[in-house]
């Protein structure tokens, strides 16, 4: 359950493109590579057609955080805005915790949202994925987050895999360990 509470409290911290591409990840994945995962999922969205603020709070009593931390968590991965953390919203968040992100995944997500295989993710493609309710000023953030290469508005395959570099690695271990820490001194 640590490093289940470890990928949550990372992807509160992921950028826009990468919580999306974590949703594509996880609705293409099979029972069998994240069985654990969708079980749990279902224990908390099942009954109230998804987990409230109030059962959020709940689920992370025993690792001492603050009201500010868990409304951010909750926040974050509430990418929809529902008020509710849907079932694909937790598997995308705590899949990392599965260990199912590889390259063939990444891939799989980058054509999916490059819908036009152009070889780049572009507002054109987010508006196609999103809907055209979504403000261009949110698609264009969710672009500049990512364009850190070369600023063409638009994010290349090798941008893309920037945000699964080894940096994150490190990150999720001491998160991890962080995480254990937190929740041993609450016991």
């Amino acid at each position: 359950m640590n490093a289940v509470q470890a990928s949550i409290e990372n992807y509160s911290n992921y950028n826009t493109l990468k919580k999306l591409a974590l949703m594509m990840i996880a609705h293409k994945s099979t029972s069998d590579e994240i069985g654990f995962l969708r079980r749990m999922a279902k224990l908390y969205t099942v009954n109230q057609g998804g987990v409230t603020i109030d059962g959020f709070k709940e689920v992370l009593s025993d690792y001492d955080y603050t009201d500010e931390e868990i409304h951010r968590f909750f926040r974050a991965i509430d990418v929809d805005c529902s008020g509710k953390i849907n079932y694909y919203e937790f598997l995308a968040a705590t899949i990392e915790a599965h260990g199912c992100i590889n390259e063939e995944r990444l891939a799989e997500a980058f054509d999916r949202i490059d819908s036009d295989d152009s070889g780049y993710i572009t507002i054109r493609n987010l508006r196609e994925l999103l809907g055209s309710e979504v403000p261009e000023e949110y698609l264009n953030d969710i672009i500049d987050e990512a364009d850190v290469m070369v600023n063409d508005k638009q994010i290349s395959y090798g941008e893309f895999l920037q945000m699964w570099g080894i940096e994150g690695d490190k990150t999720r271990q001491e998160t991890i360990k962080n995480v254990t820490r937190r929740r041993q001194q609450n016991l």
